[in-house]
């Protein structure tokens, strides 16, 4: 029995004159940008992640942070090194992480309600769980 295509089985494979051969690289390249169903990497990726609430302060830890916030505007010329946790709101609404960032104070944003550093990092003071410096030693 003849094979159907025994006749040019053999024949060297038809390349183009006029457009070069692409790349494996770039063949694998067009079809990267595809993606069936947007943000399913990032839910299976966080499905296995605790839920975490953002926390209510009482009305102590408030205070305090706000006595902190008037010190550090106090200073402000001086840019204090300070250590802010806050609460960052996830891609859902329901879950979010802590944070600690560290640098320099720049001012804070009254009428955006936001606590700014130095490198641009800007914060929001809702979110503001604890601000630490060394300035606070010395006076608090």
């Amino acid at each position: 029995m003849k094979h159907p295509y025994e006749d040019i089985i053999h024949l060297p494979h038809p390349t183009s004159k006029k457009h070069p051969r692409m790349s494996i690289h770039d063949r694998a390249a067009q079809f990267a940008p595809f993606a069936a169903l947007r943000g399913y990497d990032t839910a299976i990726q966080n499905a296995g992640k605790p839920v975490i609430q953002k926390p209510e302060l009482d009305e102590d830890s408030l205070m305090r942070l706000q006595q902190k916030q008037f010190i550090l505007i106090e200073y402000q010329e001086q840019h204090p090194l300070i250590e802010v946790t806050y609460f960052q709101q996830g891609p859902s609404s329901q879950s979010g992480c802590y944070l600690t960032v560290q640098g320099h104070f720049k001012r804070v944003d009254e009428y955006k309600q936001e606590l700014v550093l130095t490198d641009h990092t800007v914060i929001p003071l809702d979110d503001i769980l604890a601000i630490d410096s060394e300035i606070f030693k010395s006076i608090l």
